[in-house]
């Protein structure tokens, strides 16, 4: 299937190998079903501000909010 020259890429579809780009789900079911169903054909997108942030995410919103104008300043 093609979309304006774009291929609208298909799970299942049996047709062809392809690479599936997604934004990184950091947690719930979709990261879940990826990592039990060794789905080798995904490569993550990451955003710079969640690159910046997982670092500051181990304790809690309550700590995480003493670094944010740190983050913010980063972003820049």
């Amino acid at each position: 299937m093609r979309s304006n020259g774009k291929k609208i890429f298909l799970f299942n579809s049996g047709e062809e190998e392809f690479l599936l780009y997604k934004i990184y789900p950091t947690v719930g079911e979709n990261l879940d079903y990826i990592n039990q169903n060794s789905l080798k054909n995904i490569e993550f997108l990451f955003r710079k501000l969640d690159q910046n942030s997982w670092k500051f995410c181990n304790k809690g919103f309550f700590n995480f909010k003493k670094y944010i104008p740190k983050i913010v300043e980063n972003l820049g």
